[in-house]
C-alpha cells in the first residue's frame, strides 16, 4: 500500500482518537504494551497512533493468536 494512503488512514484514527475523553483513551491505552503511561491527551493519542502504524500494528496483530 502507498505510504501516502496508509498516512491519510493513520490520520483520520488520529481524529476519531481526538474526539474521545481523556479517560476512554487512558483505558484504551492500558491494553496497549506502552512503556509511558502519558496523562495529557495530545501524548495519550500519540501513543496509542503509535502503536496503530507499521510493525507495531503487526505485532500487536501477532499476539492476538498467542
Amino acid at each position: 500500500m502507498p505510504r501516502h494512503k496508509e498516512e491519510t488512514k493513520l490520520q483520520r484514527v488520529v481524529e476519531a482518537l481526538n474526539g474521545l475523553t481523556v479517560d476512554d483513551l487512558k483505558r484504551h491505552l492500558a491494553l496497549l504494551p506502552a512503556a509511558e503511561k502519558p496523562a495529557r491527551k495530545p501524548e495519550l493519542v500519540a501513543e496509542i497512533a503509535r502503536h496503530l502504524e507499521g510493525d507495531s500494528l503487526r505485532g500487536l496483530w501477532e499476539q492476538l493468536s498467542e
